[in-house]
C-alpha cells in the first residue's frame, strides 16, 4: 500500500477532506510519514483527520492479520447475511443522533 502523503506528491489521489480544505494541501504534501505522535497536537484539525485516515488505511491493509474469536466471526457473518438479505435495520444519521441525544 502506498502512503497517503506519497499520493499527494503524485497528485494521483486527493482525499475528500483535502478537497474540502484545499489550503491544507501544500502543508500535507510536505508532511513526513514518520511524524511523531508528539507532533500530532501541532497539526490543524484537517491534518489530524488525515493522519487518522492514514492510521485507519494501515489497519485496513492488515485486516487479514486480526484474529477473531469464533463468536466474533459468527456475529460478523450474521450481520453480513442480514445486510445482504435486506433485513438489517438502520437509521439515517439524523434520526440516530436524535435517538442518542434523547437517551442521555
Amino acid at each position: 500500500m502506498r502512503a497517503r502523503s506519497d499520493r499527494f506528491r503524485g497528485a494521483e489521489h486527493i482525499p475528500p477532506l483535502a478537497l474540502a480544505f484545499p489550503e491544507t494541501l501544500p502543508r500535507l504534501a510536505g508532511m513526513a510519514e514518520s511524524s511523531k505522535l508528539s507532533d500530532f497536537d501541532d497539526l490543524s484539525v484537517a491534518e489530524k483527520i488525515l493522519r487518522l485516515q492514514d492510521l485507519w488505511d494501515g489497519i485496513v491493509a492488515e485486516a487479514d492479520e486480526v484474529d477473531l474469536t469464533e463468536a466474533q466471526r459468527a456475529e460478523l457473518t450474521r450481520r453480513l447475511k442480514a445486510y445482504r438479505d435486506g433485513v438489517a435495520k438502520s437509521s439515517p444519521w439524523a434520526e440516530a443522533r436524535q435517538r442518542i441525544r434523547a437517551s442521555k
